[in-house]
């Protein structure tokens, strides 16, 4: 475990990375790039959130049942993908290689003569293309915590009543983004990310003045930092409002309730991940313009 940043080396860190660091519009994020998650291990340049795209997902998703006070049906929860892949394109989501050791594991027991990934490098494209014997028994456990290589996602699946999302909403989306995924569709970005957690501060990336926040990469000099954008949470927030509302999910008295819903279930989500994968790791509020990086008090 790495010793946590102090202010004055995550400063000096994120300075040395601003030539390496995008600048993106938000509004990218409706069309052509894709959201990431906070984990450290990522080496991209990445607009952050708690899980990324399917992390935003499984938000939708649990916040419009408590809107609308029903259960929404498998049926719904796909086609509310299908939806929300035309609409917003590229879509993120993540394993690792421990998950993905646990899942071929479990492969082996159920089918020994199996080929299975003999290296690191082979396991995301096996996974983006496994035999098709091997496909219902990796649907079978994709949803299940042990196999789920997004810590975020882990966590929601692992304690459903803590963060206010069905178990069944999650494995559903899970078992569509997956077969998608085998079906070859280029706007679902699956990935594996190597090694053990190693971060050593949450950072949360702000713009200034209307400046979209900076893209910076989770794992950059050998150093991991948990990367959130409370703006792109934000934005994201807003775009699922006008998504639901164009396909007539949300009727015009429901959106005030969906709006409150997602803002208050989104901080929890962000919250309760943080406090169990990042106890006791700082946390810091960075401000970036193309000048120069500071700490600023939030």
């Amino acid at each position: 475990m790495m010793p946590p940043l102090s202010p004055t080396t995550l400063v000096r860190h994120l300075e040395e990375m601003i030539p390496d660091v995008a600048w993106v519009d938000l509004r990218a994020l409706a069309g052509d790039q894709a959201v990431a998650c906070v984990d450290g291990r990522n080496h991209d340049c990445v607009a952050a959130t708690p899980g990324g795209n399917a992390g935003l997902f499984v938000l939708l998703l649990g916040a419009l049942e408590a809107a609308l006070a029903r259960t929404l049906t498998d049926a719904d929860v796909e086609a509310l993908f299908d939806a929300y892949l035309d609409r917003f394109g590229l879509f993120y989501l993540h394993s690792d290689t421990h998950a993905v050791d646990l899942l071929c594991d479990h492969l082996a027991a159920a089918s020994p003569s199996s080929a299975l990934p003999e290296s690191r490098q082979e396991q995301a494209a096996f996974l983006r293309s496994p035999p098709a014997s091997l496909r219902p028994p990796i649907l079978e456990v994709f949803g299940n915590p042990p196999f789920i290589g997004c810590g975020h996602l882990r966590l929601v699946a692992a304690h459903p009543g803590t963060y206010r999302v069905r178990e069944r909403l999650l494995r559903t989306f899970l078992r569509a983004f997956i077969q998608r995924v085998w079906q070859g569709d280029e706007r679902c970005a699956f990935d594996v990310l190597i090694g053990p957690h190693t971060e050593q501060a949450v950072v949360r990336m702000h713009g200034r003045q209307h400046t979209p926040p900076p893209l910076p990469h989770p794992h950059y000099d050998r150093r991991q930092l948990f990367v959130y954008h409370p703006e792109v949470t934000a934005f994201m927030e807003g775009e699922h409002l006008r998504f639901l509302a164009d396909h007539g999910w949300l009727a015009p008295p429901d959106v005030p309730r969906f709006h409150r819903t997602q803002h208050a279930l989104a901080d929890d989500h962000l919250a309760t991940t943080l406090s169990l994968l990042a106890p006791d790791l700082p946390v810091f509020d960075v401000e970036w313009t193309a000048e120069g990086v500071r700490l600023i008090d939030r």
